[in-house]
């Protein structure tokens, strides 16, 4: 699970459907570490995910497609992520996760990460 530093995200499928996973990693929001999830297909709107906020997804169907836009280019510095085998996350998953990359893999544990001194200049209270 991805989450650039304070960059809005907008995910919308074009095929298929998948599973999403949001959770908020801004320590001065009073939902710091809400897990939100979300089935999206075809039919469902855009799915607008603010700042501060690690996001993930998983494919339901044999295929899917999703535009993902955001409206900053990519920082390295400002990079964080969730290891998706966390132990807060694995009970949120509807298929347990079989395709991981070594860089997801290598990502910290949500458990065992605070994220609030990346996060601590947010702007967005969600």
């Amino acid at each position: 699970m991805k989450g650039q530093h304070s960059e809005w995200k907008i995910i919308k499928v074009i095929e298929g459907s998948i599973f999403d996973l949001i959770v908020n990693l801004n320590a001065n929001s009073p939902k710091y570490g809400s897990i939100f999830q979300y089935d999206l297909s075809i039919d469902s709107p855009a799915l607008l995910i603010p700042p501060f906020h690690a996001h993930g997804f998983q494919c339901l169907t044999e295929r899917a497609t999703v535009a993902y836009c955001v409206d900053k280019s990519y920082v390295k510095h400002a990079d964080i992520g969730i290891n998706p085998l966390s132990n807060q996350l694995m009970s949120y998953w509807p298929i347990i996760p079989q395709k991981v990359s070594s860089k997801d893999l290598s990502l910290p544990l949500l458990e065992r990460q605070d994220y609030s001194e990346k996060c601590s200049i947010c702007e967005i209270v969600t």
